[in-house]
């Protein structure tokens, strides 16, 4: 086995109604609230409250305390998987070893002009924007101790030991990190086990909730403010079909996907072999800078396909800088994000009050459920 030290990285951020929200800096003692939700870039509504209360998150939990739930988590989901398969006949030690450490992002929120400036909309810059509330690990894989364990089988005992584990053959015995797994295997099960769950007696009123949301942004309400921010587009000389600034975002995010498209490196790491050479090729590696090392390397294999995806990236990039500058312009003058936080809470209410009853049993049972895990 080839041994690695991977540095892992996960920040979680959630996608409000056009809201930029708050962007608390990250706290000087763990004592310091950090409210989930102004992580995420949004404010909590009625609906939002009892959301958050079905899966199992906080708006006002600190950073230790966030980290002790993490902490919690990655017990519980390894005790789990070791459970499992000795019910199988396999031995298997929970790594706890991976144990993340929870961070909030540095930098301008995604949404404020400060980002704008900085990234555009993030894409070509590839920034996630400050205050997210995230994981990072850095993990030595000698330190897992199914290292020695999983070396010493033959590849029989391999093949059954790494099937019970994820369902499928893994290549070159090495265990992958996070959620994996068929949902028949041990590791799937944990994590099947472990997310929330809709619940079959809640299932109609979870697609109710699920239509509310894409219902807001056809609300007569939102389409006469969205039609004012087009208008304010226009004016600035980006006169455009998309409805709102979510519309935009998903425009810009499905271009720069073409634009990746034509990265040579992702191009020659998807005709790679794998299964004949699991390690990669020769200049790359998942440690950190492994794949800066092969794009270094790049530009001399295929100068012409990289030149035509520096072109394109240069393109897009001054594009996307203009769109977000005049989009975040528009905002700021219309008064948009506060106006349409107003609407989207005030739609929420409504929901809430159509539907207190069911919403409050539904968070009850999740919430028996999660302390019954």
């Amino acid at each position: 086995m080839r041994h690695r030290r991977i540095q892992l990285t996960t920040l979680a951020f959630g996608a409000g109604v056009f809201l930029t929200g708050c962007n608390p800096a990250a706290p000087e003692t763990p004592a310091t609230p950090v409210p989930a939700s102004e992580s995420a870039g949004t404010q909590q509504g009625p609906l939002d409250q009892f959301t958050a209360r079905i899966m199992g998150t906080s708006a006002d939990q600190t950073l230790q305390q966030l980290q002790d739930e993490s902490d919690a988590d990655l017990r519980w989901r390894e005790e789990f998987i070791a459970a499992c398969m000795a019910e199988q006949g396999f031995t298997y030690y929970p790594r706890l070893h991976t144990r993340p450490t929870v961070v909030i992002s540095e930098g301008p929120a995604r949404g404020t002009r400060e980002f704008a400036e900085r990234y555009g909309f993030g894409f070509a810059a590839d920034n996630r924007g400050g205050g997210v509330v995230g994981t990072t690990a850095t993990i030595n894989t000698e330190d897992d101790p199914n290292w020695s364990p999983i070396n010493t089988m033959s590849d029989a005992e391999w093949e059954a030991w790494s099937y019970a584990l994820t369902g499928e053959v893994l290549i070159g015995r090495t265990l992958p990190w996070g959620a994996f797994g068929t949902s028949s295997s041990c590791s799937g099960q944990a994590w099947e086990s472990f997310q929330p769950q809709v619940m079959s007696e809640f299932m109609a009123l979870s697609g109710e909730v699920s239509w509310f949301g894409h219902s807001i942004q056809a609300h007569p309400q939102m389409l006469a403010l969205t039609s004012e921010w087009t208008a304010c587009l226009a004016a600035k000389g980006y006169p455009t079909r998309l409805r709102d600034p979510i519309q935009l975002w998903e425009s810009l995010n499905r271009e720069w996907r073409g634009v990746e498209d034509l990265d040579p490196t992702m191009r020659f790491m998807a005709a790679w072999d794998w299964d004949t050479y699991p390690d990669g090729p020769p200049d790359w590696d998942s440690g950190p800078g492994g794949g800066d090392r092969l794009r270094d390397a790049m530009p001399r294999l295929e100068p012409d396909a990289w030149a035509a995806f520096r072109a394109a990236q240069a393109e897009f990039e001054t594009r996307e800088m203009a769109l977000a500058l005049a989009d975040v312009e528009c905002r700021e003058s219309l008064d948009f994000d506060a106006r349409a936080l107003v609407i989207n809470h005030q739609l929420q209410q409504e929901f809430v009050d159509r539907n207190r009853d069911e919403l409050e049993a539904w968070a009850a049972a999740a919430e028996a459920a999660r302390d019954n895990r």
